[in-house]
């Protein structure tokens, strides 16, 4: 079976996770698919990453993302891995038309209105706002939508519980991405209760918004 074009659709929240020990991933899918989420984003931060990737593939019942992809070789090797698409900080061409030549799923990286429509011109429909927070959240969203409504976005950086539900009323938001489910001293704590429950108070929000 050929993978879907769009992985992502129909996720409203994409949990960014940086996994320092590969064995800590499972306990974690376990505990977003206990809070009623089934994607993840691990991202390539550490040298754990792309064996958590693999490990996280093959445990099944969870759509895997590879997050901060930078580099072609890190295309490459994210593929390998197992993972379904991949997330981008930056809208750099040699990742881009790397993930093209793969017919790789991918979601580039913009910070402006230039990026923007570069990126969309380049064939990226969907696109990740990073950092979200610093650019000026859902109003840049918002000035997005008004110059180039066909462009889908995924806001990331400094997204929380409070600020998600602002971004996901936005017309051309279709996700956000995030830390704050599964942070990095939770998952180095073993704390996947916690997590759980955060994952749960996230879905119950989306739920809400219908």
């Amino acid at each position: 079976m050929s993978p879907s074009p769009q992985p992502w659709v129909g996720h409203r929240i994409l949990p960014l996770v940086v996994i320092d020990e590969p064995k800590t991933v499972l306990p974690v899918i376990d505990a977003l698919g206990q809070g009623g989420l089934s994607i993840i984003e691990i991202a390539l931060r550490t040298p754990a990453a792309l064996r958590a990737i693999e490990m996280a593939a093959d445990h099944g019942g969870m759509t895997v993302a590879a997050g901060t992809v930078t580099t072609v070789e890190q295309v490459r090797n994210a593929i390998d891995a197992g993972a379904s698409f991949g997330l981008a900080p930056s809208s750099v061409l040699p990742v881009m038309e790397a993930s093209q030549s793969a017919h790789w799923p991918f979601i580039p990286g913009i910070a402006t209105v230039s990026e923007a429509h570069s990126a969309h011109g380049k064939g990226f429909g969907f696109q990740k706002v990073y950092p979200a927070d610093l650019l000026g959240a859902e109003k840049f969203a918002r000035s997005i939508y008004h110059t180039l409504p066909e462009i889908n976005l995924l806001p990331s950086g400094g997204v929380t519980q409070s600020t998600m539900e602002t971004y996901l009323r936005e017309p051309n938001v279709f996700g956000v991405s995030g830390s704050w489910i599964a942070p990095r001293d939770l998952v180095a704590a073993g704390d996947f209760g916690e997590i759980a429950r955060r994952a749960r108070e996230a879905s119950e929000a989306v739920e809400s918004l219908g």
